[in-house]
């Protein structure tokens, strides 16, 4: 260790003492110790080495020195940000030491116990666990009126302001309030003369049932699940679109209701359905606004990105569990038991999640997964004769004379000439695109006698500067596997760039290539339009064979193939026919595959960082996918597949130890029957919502409901 001490492992907790306190007591302790806390920080006591000041920035991660705040602050060349502002600095040697403990672990005496006493705690009524009171005896007075548990609540607290209840409804009265709030419309006049003329005791009973069983009742309650979990048939922001397959999950939750779904099927379903045979049921994920106008702005995107991330966190707390989380985007929740960790926690768990379609399951038969196997086969077929046909097409012609240029690139085939090279190896360089991560699905390398020298069947080897996780359809070894299409694809994982290297098994001499987006012109998106390509000698030395530079500029208009173009005639017309038929192949397979705007999800998730006050372009540490941590954890990692995540999640909502969710749902139907919740801030259960008028009535009710199998309808009766 230099001599900076030995006699000391910095994995020893012992080494903060004898080692770093001096350093922070020479440097820190005017401004940071027992007489002074600037910024809430202090140093001298293990409890604030660990808590940190109030800038929302970890003071220490352990094993990560370079990402440690405090790290930051002591070598920033930032007169505004050193530490200490004034005096002397940190030497190098007090700076390696600091180093060297924190990449130790950043052991100090008592950590634990000060890690203990900083876990969040509440004492704030809707966090603490739900326990059935005893219903309430009933005045003699009152016995007429208090006919249920419900009723024995009421009339106790009616007693306690010294209040009267109000007269019983006539039956005509009751049987239309009955309609509109279960149905929303009013009863017809057959069914109130059918309820007045009803002269049995339960008699109003099978009225309730009644109502209850009609397919109007799905159709009323889920317009207000829809109005809390943000549905809509259109994107929003400036374009709007139509969404015309997002009414697979209206009809998901109408069904559900139907039926009387268990609630907290419901809400797995919602969060996971791609794993419980509920495609449908993931429309909640991507119910909200999806900006579909997308910029080259590196910026914007990733800011596109967080809202979209944050509509789905924020409605999944607000509509399950009655809290607002949108705050701790920024810093941790200043009212409310929310860390910023905890949204990004959250957040991770949802990070594999993309607004779009996918195919519904629930929505295919056997008969038609049997035809469209049939057809899809039909399809392959007909794309190798196309593709034939581009094989014999005619290469396209170097640029001639001054100034001559190449056609613009195309998303289906693109050509390039040169003289012949030895070369061990090419590497194709994008430098812009059409938008979004560039896509390549097959680039060809041509030797002197024709041959396809890339394949990686011949024993070419591609690697790249990086591929998007997640999709089985877009890997590196689909470049060079002789495959065409979007499902034999690679993507980079960088926005607007990235490179393909193929090496070949031995140097050879390369004349021509080809390369394509999607050959067969199922796709147009992700085009490089800008590249460079070159060829790298045995000695590893890159010489420029081909560009965009002698190209046309890219101006995104659709234009007919260019290898076609070059046929005969009869060849050209055969083709032509070729291409509309695949087209209609294509539509039929559409029209019985059933997609739905139901969410798309990244098997990998892309880590989640937290971010300094927000700020996409201020990542922090990266985060696991997690739960509040005021009421536990997922104990997942990052390395946590997407689905799993969300599972996860979804069973800590709908778990029996969770305070809110009964709470919350109980509360919610109150809010629709009566105009007004116990708590009438029915999506805030937090510190700055309502407080309980009648808390031992919504503990009562939370109870029952899932004592009865979190039935909705049990609870509705």
């Amino acid at each position: 260790m230099n001599g900076l001490g030995a006699a000391i492992l910095p994995s020893a907790p012992a080494f903060f003492d004898a080692k770093i306190r001096p350093i922070l007591e020479e440097h820190c302790f005017d401004c940071h110790g027992p007489e002074k806390q600037k910024n809430k920080l202090r140093l001298d006591n293990t409890l604030g080495v660990v808590q940190g000041g109030e800038s929302g920035e970890p003071l220490l991660q352990a094993g990560l020195s370079a990402e440690s705040y405090i790290v930051k602050r002591v070598t920033s060349k930032n007169p505004k940000d050193v530490m200490p502002p004034k005096g002397d600095k940190l030497s190098s040697e007090q700076v390696e030491l600091l180093r060297l403990w924190i990449d130790a672990g950043a052991k100090i005496n008592g950590k634990e116990e000060a890690q203990a006493s900083l876990r969040i705690k509440t004492d704030h009524w809707s966090f603490q666990p739900v326990k059935k009171p005893p219903v309430p005896e009933v005045s003699a007075s009152r016995k007429d009126f208090a006919q249920s548990a419900i009723d024995a609540f009421v009339a106790k607290a009616l007693e306690e302001k010294g209040l009267t209840h109000s007269s019983s409804a006539d039956r005509s009265m009751l049987i239309r309030r009955l309609s509109l709030i279960v149905h929303g419309m009013p009863p017809t006049p057959e069914e109130v003369n059918a309820f007045l003329n009803d002269s049995t005791p339960d008699a109003y009973e099978r009225l309730v049932d009644r109502v209850l069983a009609s397919p109007r009742y799905g159709e009323r309650w889920a317009r207000h699940w829809m109005d809390v979990v943000r549905y809509a048939d259109t994107d929003g922001f400036e374009r709007n679109r139509e969404r015309k397959t997002a009414y697979p999950y209206r009809d998901y939750i109408i069904a559900s209701l139907n039926a009387d779904k268990p609630y907290l099927q419901f809400i797995k379903e919602q969060i996971a359905g791609d794993a419980l045979g509920t495609d449908a049921a993931t429309g909640f994920l991507v119910a909200g606004p999806f900006d579909s106008v997308k910029s080259s702005d590196k910026n914007l995107t990733l800011m596109q990105r967080q809202d979209e991330l944050a509509d789905i966190v924020n409605t999944t707390d607000t509509a399950f569990l009655g809290l607002t989380m949108g705050c701790a985007r920024c810093h941790n929740h200043k009212f409310d038991p929310i860390l910023q960790k905890d949204y990004y926690g959250m957040q991770a768990v949802f990070a594999g999640v993309h607004p779009g379609e996918r195919p519904v399951r629930e929505k295919s038969t056997p008969e038609n997964a049997r035809r469209i196997a049939e057809l899809k086969e039909v399809e392959a077929g007909k794309n190798r004769e196309l593709e034939a046909f581009k094989q014999r097409s005619m290469p396209v012609k170097a640029p001639e004379g001054p100034g001559a240029r190449r056609p613009a690139v195309t998303a289906s085939l693109n050509e390039e000439s040169f003289a012949p090279v030895e070369s061990s190896a090419i590497r194709f360089t994008v430098l812009a695109t059409s938008g979004s991560e560039p896509c390549l699905d097959e680039i060809e390398v041509f030797d002197r006698n024709g041959q396809n020298v890339a394949l990686s069947s011949r024993g070419a080897k591609a690697s790249a500067s990086g591929t998007l996780p997640g999709y089985a359809s877009h890997k590196l070894e689909h470049i060079n596997d002789g495959q065409f299409g979007n499902d034999h694809s690679w993507i980079s994982n960088t926005k607007g760039s990235g490179w393909i290297q193929i090496d070949f098994p031995s140097p050879t001499q390369i004349q021509g290539m080809r390369w394509s987006r999607a050959r067969n012109g199922s796709h147009s998106d992700r085009l490089p339009t800008q590249y460079k390509i070159e060829a790298l000698s045995p000695d590893g030395s890159p010489k420029l064979i081909a560009s965009s530079e002698d190209r046309e500029p890219f101006t995104g208009k659709r234009s007919e193939d260019a290898s076609l173009s070059n046929l005969p005639p009869a060849e050209a017309a055969a083709a032509a026919t070729l291409k509309k038929e695949i087209a209609a192949l294509k539509a039929e397979i559409s029209d019985l595959t059933h997609s739905a705007w139901v969410g798309r999800f990244d098997q990998i998730p892309a880590p989640t960082h937290r971010l300094y006050r927000g700020e996409p372009t201020q990542e922090r540490e990266i985060v696991a996918p997690d739960a509040l941590s005021v009421l536990g954890s997922l104990g997942l990692d990052t390395q946590t597949l997407d689905q799993i995540r969300r599972l996860k999640i979804a069973e800590w909502i709908a778990g029996p130890e969770n305070p809110l969710t009964s709470r919350v749902l109980v509360n919610r139907l109150w809010h629709y029957v009566f105009g007004s919740g116990i708590v009438d801030t029915p999506s805030d259960f937090g510190l700055n919502g309502g407080r309980p008028t009648h808390p031992e009535l919504l503990d009562w009710l939370a109870a029952d409901f899932m004592e009865r199998g979190a039935s909705i309808k049990h609870t509705l009766r």
